[in-house]
């Protein structure tokens, strides 16, 4: 089909896909997101989790204190990212690495 100015465009049906893939790409995506939890998993509270126990036994400490460095730490961490992130914005994260 050709309009008024020459250029030839195809007829394409408005719900037409330009290519199709041969699965279903929602499972790329949580193969993906699984992936990621995976692999934070070691500064998250399920991994800290299996140590708790010994630092309430060599340590001394109640489960309550090591909860609540636990939650302080993370609320802290929390708190530091934004600044985190700007500072690797302004001096890149080859700096910020080390």
């Amino acid at each position: 089909m050709k309009t008024t100015t020459g250029k030839y465009i195809p007829n394409l049906k408005s719900n037409s896909v330009p290519f199709t893939i041969p699965y279903y790409y929602g499972w790329v995506i949580v193969l993906i997101g699984a992936l990621g939890l995976f692999f934070s998993g070691p500064g998250q509270t399920y991994s800290v989790l299996i140590f708790i126990n010994y630092y309430v036994s060599e340590l001394g400490w109640s489960r309550s204190l090591v909860s609540g460095f636990y939650s302080t730490a993370t609320f802290i961490s929390g708190m530091t990212i934004p600044f985190i992130g700007k500072s690797i914005d302004k001096y890149g994260h080859r700096k910020m690495t080390l």
